[in-house]
C-alpha cells in the first residue's frame, strides 16, 4: 500500500539545478523519501522512528501513505540558478540544515499521527466518498507525508448472490468508506485548526 514516488528537484554534485514552482502546495523546494544533497538521497523513510509513525498511520487504513516528505531550505531553492548562500556551505553545514528539518518533519508526522488516532478512537461523521478528495488534497498541502488515495472496502462476490455481491455486502461496504471518509475529513481539519 505504501506508495513511492520521487517528487522535488535534483541537486547535482557541487551545483544546485534550479528548481521550477512544482512545489507550491509545500514549504520550499520538495523531495520525497529524504533530502537531496550532493545528488544523494537519504531515504527518511528507512528510519526507525520515522518508518514506526509511518506504519502506524498505514495501519489505521484511511489512505495510502508514502514517504515522509523532506522540504530543501528556502536558502537553496529561491534562485533561478545556484543558490550562492546554499553553494558556499560545507556539505557539513548542509547536511546539519538538513537534520533540523528533517526532525522538525518527524515531529510534524509524529503529531499528525496523534490526531488520526485520536479521531478513531472518536465517533465521526460519515460523509459522501465523493467530498473525499477535498480533505486528501488538504492532507497533501500539509506536506508532511505522501497522501494517496483513500482505502476503499469493496463488498465480494458471493455465490449465493448470483455470483454479485449481496445487497446487505454493499450496503455495508458503503457505511465503511463513508465513515473512513469521514475521518479523513476530520484528520484535516483538525491538522489544519491545529497549525500542523
Amino acid at each position: 500500500m505504501r506508495i513511492r514516488r520521487f517528487l522535488g528537484c535534483l541537486l547535482a554534485v557541487g551545483g544546485l539545478l534550479g528548481c521550477a514552482a512544482h512545489t507550491d502546495d509545500y514549504r520550499g523546494g520538495t523531495v520525497a523519501a529524504g533530502s537531496v544533497v550532493d545528488g544523494t538521497v537519504e531515504h527518511v523513510g528507512e528510519d526507525l522512528s520515522a518508518e514506526e509513525h509511518l506504519a502506524e498511520l498505514e495501519a489505521l487504513a484511511l489512505f495510502e501513505v508514502g514517504d515522509l516528505l523532506v522540504h530543501l531550505p528556502a536558502m537553496a531553492t529561491n534562485c533561478y540558478g545556484p543558490c550562492p548562500e546554499w553553494e558556499a556551505m560545507s556539505e557539513t553545514e548542509r547536511e546539519a540544515e538538513m537534520d533540523v528539518i528533517r526532525e522538525s518533519q518527524e515531529a510534524r508526522l509524529a503529531a499528525l499521527v496523534g490526531i488520526a488516532e485520536d479521531v478513531r478512537a472518536e465517533e465521526v461523521y460519515r460523509i459522501d466518498t465523493a467530498s473525499v478528495d477535498e480533505h486528501l488534497d488538504a492532507l497533501r498541502r500539509l506536506g508532511i507525508v505522501e497522501v494517496g488515495e483513500m482505502v476503499m472496502t469493496e463488498a465480494e462476490n458471493n455465490p449465493y448472490c448470483y455470483g454479485l455481491p449481496c445487497a446487505e455486502d454493499v450496503e455495508r461496504a458503503d457505511e465503511d468508506n463513508a465513515l473512513r471518509a469521514g475521518e479523513i475529513a476530520a484528520i484535516a481539519i483538525r491538522a489544519s485548526e491545529e497549525d500542523l
